[in-house]
Order: structure tokens, then C-alpha cells, then sequence
């Protein structure tokens, strides 16, 4: 019984989904392919493109349902639900606004201190969660403003650590010599 309810769900996630992913897609390449960078507008169909994988799984989910009843079959279906909203979703996001969430180590007095000859690995502070829309990229220094200072940019505060604040190409620290 409830995997008849759950078939028909994941059916009706599956055709929304489907009919969301051709809307999206038509409104990127038309709309979108004008206002933004060819960069973004990749992200945006790479989003896109895995919506409609993921409606496709769930068809499958739900013919599975009939074959395998069971919470497998429920719990493949709710994961491809998921991966869609948690996936293509932050990829329509990251498209349309060019913010991301990073997790960051943070650069410590001691990395500091060294200037260009900083201690390899990672910091032995907590990791943070850093909004950033200024395009840090992997391995990079950046600047970041922790507490309420973070939350500013935003109407309704979101749970985050930090702001991205700075982009830093050099660091110049020798304060004993001359």
C-alpha cells in the first residue's frame, strides 16, 4: 500500500521535475544567454542537465516500486529527490547570483607570521563556512569578517560563519626586518 502511494509520488516528482528541467533549459537558452557569462551559463545547464537525469532516475524509482517494494526503493527515490534540489539547485544558484558557499581553514597568526613560507596543511582552527561572491578559488587567501558583520548582505540571516571580504594575492609581513 504504501509503496503504491510512494510510486505515484515519485511518478509526479519525476514528470515536475522533467517539465521544470525543459522550462529551465528553454529560459537559459534564451533569456539567460544574453545576461550571462558563457562560464555561468554552463553551470546553469550542467544544473539543468542532471534535473533531468534525476527526473529520469525517479520514473525508474517508480517503476521500481512496483518490482522491489521496500524501503530501498523508497529511500533511492527520496535521495534523487535530494541530489535535484540539493544539487542542480546550488548550481542554479551559483548561475544566477555567482555566490557560493566555501568551507575555508582558517590563516592563523602562524601562517601569517611566515608570510610566503607558510606551515603546509591545514590550520588547526575549526573550519568555517564562508559566503563568498567575490570568486575565491581553491587554495587561495582570502579575507573574511566572522559575527554579525557576515549576516549584513543578506534581508533574513542566514547560518553562516563568515563573509568573504577580500581576495589576497600577496601577503607582505616582515615586522623585524628591515
Amino acid at each position: 500500500m504504501i509503496c503504491a502511494a510512494m510510486e505515484r509520488l515519485f511518478f509526479l516528482i519525476g514528470a515536475l521535475s522533467g517539465f521544470f528541467g525543459v522550462a529551465l533549459g528553454a529560459f537559459a537558452a534564451h533569456a539567460l544567454k544574453k545576461e550571462l557569462d558563457p562560464d555561468l551559463l554552463a553551470v546553469f545547464e550542467t544544473g539543468v542537465r542532471y534535473q533531468m537525469y534525476h527526473a529520469l532516475a525517479l520514473f525508474a524509482v517508480a517503476w521500481a516500486c512496483t518490482k522491489w517494494p521496500g524501503q530501498f526503493t523508497t529511500a533511492s527515490g527520496l535521495l534523487f529527490v535530494a541530489g535535484t534540489v540539493l544539487f542542480s539547485g546550488s548550481l542554479y544558484v551559483l548561475a544566477l547570483t555567482g555566490a557560493r558557499w566555501l568551507v575555508v581553514s582558517p590563516f592563523t597568526r602562524e601562517h601569517f607570521q611566515q608570510g610566503e613560507n607558510t606551515p603546509p596543511g591545514l590550520s588547526k582552527d575549526p573550519s568555517l563556512v564562508v559566503y563568498d561572491d567575490l570568486g575565491g578559488h581553491v587554495g587561495q587567501t582570502i579575507g573574511f569578517v566572522e559575527g554579525r558583520e557576515a549576516a549584513q548582505p543578506f534581508e533574513k540571516a542566514p547560518p553562516i560563519d563568515a563573509i568573504n571580504a577580500a581576495l589576497v594575492d600577496e601577503i607582505f609581513y616582515n615586522p623585524f626586518k628591515p
